[in-house]
Formats: structure tokens, C-alpha cells, sequence
């Protein structure tokens, strides 16, 4: 029950936010940056019986409220999404397809950490009936701020360094407490804590490093919050800032144009010591899919010169690319060395299946071949796809040699989708040359034609999908990990037993916390969502498949977008 009171949020808010940052509370998994703001009002009226005053309450509390929602159509309506105006706030549908005059409930959930003050929180009931293909609902009240429990300064920083310091945190209430979560941003890391039970009066301490690599350059704001969990003060709040000094690269290498399949890419790099003292590399630091080698263990004498390696994975990888690595060094007052690579990398034409134009319903199917150019044996270790509209035959455990080849074959189901599709699909082998191979599959999938028109499309059986909730967590840095807990409840009024819990994306992880469902009971789904091989717009699905025909499958969705 207490992991269930804490939930992961990441969210960037509008351009007239300020540069204060706070943490929402985590599932205990991932520790996530909330960019907060003022709370905004919703532009648009709302009526009376869909908003929800919830009065005042201490920042921190969850406040949650069960809506109603009439059809109030002559025919049967879908709701086909429910979205809010804050990832503070999520929304569940008991319901979704309504006969006329058929009424569901839908909870609302809003979590006040890091909302101070006046808040309005939108809810949006998206339809299939035109003249109702929107209905708002509002959920409002005052949230009043938690009390500073300590703050710091970190100073001046060059980027790369990672300068750390001591928070202590005491129990000043009459009751026992329990410590839930450190939540601190996305650049900083936090210790974890000598107590997690604290009777009244005893105390405990944790620390945070921060990361300045990760942190936005020049003057930063934060705020890290202790998650507990007494209904008086929900969590310990704690200030933070610091100054973060860009730092202009020691040297850089621009590959130029290179094709996604290629084997790694090398850069050769010189670290000089010109500080007239023995100079000991103590650390280094490089982004996801990208690996250093060549360091020495001892140090580097005065006006001695050494040649290291950066060896960077185009597989992964997309468009215009600047990746930085960090030299961290034992130099009192310039320590730190950066260097940066630079490609534009562009996938390989015959790792790419364009389908053309097709109608929805169709599958088209394509055989992809896979050589081993690493110049020494390898294994694959299995394909992974990027949505469930795409299955693979598995090439797992398949042992290649030198200048062997193997191949599989990929087909695409557009049952459900419409436009322009573009679906990836990742290799993975053992080979460090070759630790990740990006295929893709493309096209426009037309709408199948109204009833009662012409049309020379196959029919397509729909399949009961059981809609759930949408993550979307906004906007994160690349490289964080995102978690989240959905809920999935079986409604079919029989037993059903959970077979298969499949993740869309090599990057996404999901499982259940029981597999056989009594008629009303309801199973914990846990997804956590990696992001160091993403940027840009990102949609990763998990689906839930049963033995029951009633509800064969259910759906959840993590979504937002992933910035360098």
C-alpha cells in the first residue's frame, strides 16, 4: 500500500514558468524531474456538475474524486481517450463503450506535489458522436505549500564536475513515520537514507550529488522532496540552486556522414597534463552507446601526452548527433575535460521496408537479411520490435560468423492505424562492433471505407481491446528511466488468467503482480520505460493478453518526448 501512494511524474511546463524545479513523487523506481510552474487556468468554462472543488489541502496529499458521465446521444457512444491537462493528474474510465442513457464513473486522481498554490487540473472525455466528441471535466482548490526543511547552495560548478553534499531531516511530529522516497531531479543523485522509520523526534540524513553533465547551463533551481507517509506532512522539502559554467571542448571529431548499420565509429583523442604535477584521470563519463578505452590507471606525468579511444554506436542512433564525453581529473580548479563527437547519421536503404500505401486491415510481410561484419563471431540475442502491430520471427541465440548471414522475416499489422507509419526494429548481438542493429518499416495506411461504400480492402475482425491509462510524462532528458504502475481490472464478470505481458519497445520492461484475475479483482501492471536510445516523440505500448474472449488483451501507454 505504500508503494501504491507514490506515483512517477516528469513534466515540462509553458515557456512562462520559471526555471524552479521539483520532483513528483516516485513508484519507487526511477527518480524523475517535475519542471513546476503557477498553476494556469483552464480557458474554457466548464459546468458546474463536472468540477470538482477539493477545498484546501497540504502539498503532497493526493486528493482523488469519481466523476459521472451520461450518454446523452440516441446511440451507443465510445469513449475513445481521456486525456488531462497535467501529468499531475491522471484519469481512469470504468467504462468505455455506453448504449443511450448508459452512465459510467471515472476516477480522478491529482497529486499536489510541487502545485502550490491556486491550481485548476483539466480532464478531457474523448468521444466517437459528434456534438460530444469533447466533454471537460475540472478538478480545482488551493494547495497550501510545505515548509522548507533545509536548503543549499552548490556554488559555481564547471560542467562535468560533481560536487556532493549532506541533508539531515528530523521528525518533529507525535507520530512514527515512515520514508517512502528521495525525489530529486534528473541531474542529481541521491543517497540512500541511514533511517526510513523515524519515531518522534529522531532524525536521519541523506545526500545528493549534483550532476552538472546533465544539468541546464547556467543558473539552476531545484527542488529535492523526501516523500513520507504521514497525512500531516507528506514530504520534507528541500531548496537547492547552484551555477552551472559551460565548458568549451578539449577536442571534438565530426564523422561526417555515416549509415546507422556501420560498425562502431572510432575517434582518436590527446589528453595533454600541462599542469606541472602528476595528473590521475579518476573518472570518466560518456552517454549511452558510446564507451572510452585507452585510459591509463596511473597518472599522467607533467608535459606527457596521451591517445585514448571514444568509440560511438551509429545503430541507435538518428540525424544530426552531438554526443559529449568527460574526462574527470584530480586538477584542483580544472579538473574536468570534455570532448565531442559529431555525426549525421542516416539509415541504410536496404534496412528499410517501405510497404507503399496500403489499405487498413492488410499485412504486409518482409524478409530482412542480417551479415555478420564484426570480423569475428557473434550470437544474436533477439529482435525486438517497437509496437505490437509488428511481429518478428526471432532470430534468438542465432551464432553467426565472420561474413555470415541470416535472415528474418517482419510483418506489419495496420488493423487500427491510419496515416503515415514508421515502424523501428532493434538487432541485438554480443558483438560490441555490433551491439544494436536498426531496421525499419514504413508507410500510409489508408481508412477503410465507410459502410456501405465500395471498397477492395479484407474485413477486419475487431478484437475487445480494454483501453487503459496513458502515461505521459512530458518532456525528459535522454538517458533517464521513467516508471509507472497502471492498473488493470477484470470486468467480464469470470475468471481470467493473465498469459502474456508484451512491451512494444526494447527499451520498455513490464510485468504483473498476479496473473489469475477473480471477476472484479484487479492486477498491479509495473512499466518502466528506458530512454537512452530514444529522442524526439516517443509512444511505447504494453499489452496485457488473457485467455478470456470477453477481453482478450488489454492496452497502456507510456508517452512524451525525449530531448538530448
Amino acid at each position: 500500500m505504500q508503494e501504491e501512494k507514490i506515483v512517477s511524474i516528469k513534466r515540462r511546463m509553458k515557456t512562462a514558468c520559471d526555471k524552479s524545479l521539483s520532483v513528483a513523487k516516485s513508484l519507487g523506481c526511477g527518480l524523475l524531474l517535475l519542471l513546476a510552474c503557477r498553476a494556469t487556468a483552464e480557458t474554457e468554462a466548464v459546468p458546474a456538475g463536472r468540477v470538482y472543488d477539493f477545498g484546501e489541502v497540504v502539498e503532497g496529499r493526493q486528493v482523488k474524486h469519481v466523476f459521472t458521465f451520461t450518454n446523452p446521444t440516441s446511440r451507443t457512444l465510445n469513449i475513445k481517450d481521456v486525456r488531462v491537462s497535467c501529468g499531475c493528474t491522471t484519469a481512469t474510465v470504468r467504462k468505455k463503450s455506453l448504449a443511450p442513457g448508459e452512465t459510467t464513473d471515472f476516477g480522478v486522481t491529482f497529486d499536489s506535489l510541487g502545485r502550490a498554490g491556486e491550481v485548476e487540473k483539466g480532464v478531457d472525455l474523448l468521444t466517437d458522436v459528434a456534438g460530444v466528441e469533447t466533454i471537460k471535466y475540472l478538478v480545482k482548490g488551493k494547495v497550501r505549500a510545505l515548509p522548507t526543511a533545509g536548503s543549499f547552495d552548490f556554488g559555481e560548478m564547471v560542467e562535468g564536475e560533481k560536487p556532493r553534499h549532506g541533508f539531515k531531516l528530523k521528525n518533529d511530529g507525535g507520530t512514527p513515520l515512515r520514508i517512502l522516497a528521495v525525489n530529486a531531479p534528473f541531474f542529481m543523485a541521491a543517497t540512500k537514507l541511514g533511517k526510513k522509520s523515524l519515531s518522534p523526534g529522531e532524525e536521519t540524513g541523506f545526500a545528493l550529488t549534483f550532476n552538472s553533465r546533465g544539468a541546464p547551463e547556467g543558473a539552476v533551481s531545484a527542488t529535492v522532496y523526501v516523500a513520507t507517509d504521514s497525512e500531516s506532512l507528506p514530504a520534507f522539502k528541500y531548496d537547492v540552486k547552484g551555477n552551472v559554467k559551460p565548458l568549451p571542448p578539449t577536442g571534438s571529431h565530426d564523422f561526417g556522414v555515416v549509415r546507422d548499420g556501420s560498425k562502431e565509429l572510432v575517434a582518436e583523442f590527446k589528453f595533454a597534463n600541462r599542469s606541472g604535477a602528476p595528473v590521475k584521470i579518476v573518472d570518466n563519463v560518456a552517454p549511452w552507446g558510446c564507451r572510452l578505452e585507452g585510459l591509463p590507471k596511473g597518472a599522467v606525468e607533467p608535459e606527457k601526452e596521451i591517445v585514448f579511444k571514444a568509440r560511438l554506436s551509429p545503430s541507435v542512433r538518428r540525424g544530426q548527433t552531438r554526443e559529449n564525453v568527460y574526462l574527470l581529473t584530480d586538477v584542483p580548479g580544472g579538473g574536468v575535460f570534455k570532448y565531442t563527437l559529431l555525426a549525421q547519421i542516416e539509415p541504410e536503404a536496404e534496412r528499410v521496408f517501405d510497404f507503399g500505401e496500403i489499405v487498413a486491415g492488410a499485412k504486409p510481410k518482409h524478409v530482412f537479411e542480417f551479415t555478420n561484419r564484426s570480423g569475428k563471431p557473434l550470437t544474436v540475442e533477439r529482435v525486438r520490435v517497437s509496437c505490437g502491430c509488428t511481429m518478428v520471427d526471432d532470430l534468438k541465440d542465432k551464432r553467426l560468423q565472420p561474413g555470415e548471414s541470416a535472415r528474418f522475416a517482419v510483418t506489419f499489422d495496420s488493423s487500427g492505424r491510419e496515416g503515415a507509419v514508421e515502424k523501428p526494429l532493434y538487432l541485438m548481438t554480443d558483438a560490441e562492433e555490433l551491439k544494436v542493429v536498426r531496421y525499419v518499416v514504413k508507410g500510409v495506411v489508408r481508412p477503410l471505407a465507410k459502410p456501405g461504400a465500395a471498397t477492395a480492402s479484407p474485413p477486419v475482425v475487431s478484437v475487445p481491446l480494454a483501453v487503459g491509462e496513458t502515461f505521459d510524462f512530458g518532456m525528459v532528458r535522454q538517458g533517464e528511466a521513467l516508471a509507472r504502475r497502471f492498473k488493470f481490472k477484470n470486468g467480464t464478470g469470470e475468471t481470467l488468467r493473465i498469459t502474456r505481458v508484451r512491451a512494444t519497445s526494447y527499451q520498455l520492461v513490464a510485468e504483473v503482480d498476479k496473473t489469475e484475475l477473480r471477476p472484479g479483482e484487479t492486477a498491479t501492471v509495473s512499466g518502466r520505460l528506458a530512454t537512452a536510445g530514444s529522442r524526439g516523440e516517443v509512444q511505447d505500448y504494453v499489452y496485457v493478453f488473457t485467455d478470456s474472449k470477453a477481453c482478450p488483451m488489454g492496452r497502456f501507454v507510456f508517452k512524451g518526448k525525449v530531448v538530448p
